[in-house]
């Protein structure tokens, strides 16, 4: 939208009442998938009223180093994206009412992180990994778990997830050539 607002609005000419053709919503199918949008791009969200969720604009060099540059300045828990690695770090806060621990939490990403096909340094492989994470409500406390994805198998609660490449069978049902 930042570089060509004009199209921002466009619609097909068929469906003058329907999304914007170039909203993110659209290009991903989002509707079809039953997958809400949280936005706008760039909006932070609450979860549970005490966990703030936010793409990030931070990215430190090494691992861990961005979720310490997050707690130096940090009021809640925060998960946050931006960096495509898993990192979790904690922090213990005083306040009038007691200590209240603090998260910073990136749950990596879900894309291939092979060497030449995300974006890096040339001769270098990116800094990614992917996982995913996993927030847990007891009574007025949370618990935030990084879940890492290793060769396409993760462990969740204690059971293995192994992932399919189904890429033929996405590209026939799809008729996407990717």
């Amino acid at each position: 939208h930042a570089r060509a607002p004009e199209a921002a609005g466009i619609k097909p000419a068929d469906k003058l009442d329907s999304k914007p053709s170039l909203s993110l919503s659209t290009l991903l199918a989002l509707d079809s998938l039953d997958i809400s949008l949280i936005g706008p791009y760039g909006k932070s969200y609450w979860l549970f009223d005490s966990i703030k969720i936010i793409h990030g604009n931070k990215a430190k060099n090494r691992g861990g180093m961005t979720a310490a540059e997050y707690l130096k300045t940090a009021t809640s828990s925060l998960i946050y994206g931006h960096i495509h690695r898993l990192e979790l770090a904690q922090t213990r806060l005083q306040t009038p009412d007691g200590d209240r621990v603090v998260t910073a939490a990136s749950p990596g990403c879900l894309a291939s992180c092979e060497m030449g096909v995300v974006p890096g340094r040339a001769g270098s492989p990116p800094d990614w990994q992917t996982g995913f994470g996993v927030v847990y409500q007891v009574d007025d406390r949370h618990s935030i778990q990084m879940i890492p994805i290793l060769d396409g198998v993760a462990v969740l609660e204690g059971e293995v997830i192994r992932g399919v490449n189904d890429l033929d069978a996405i590209r026939e049902a799809t008729g996407i050539p990717f």
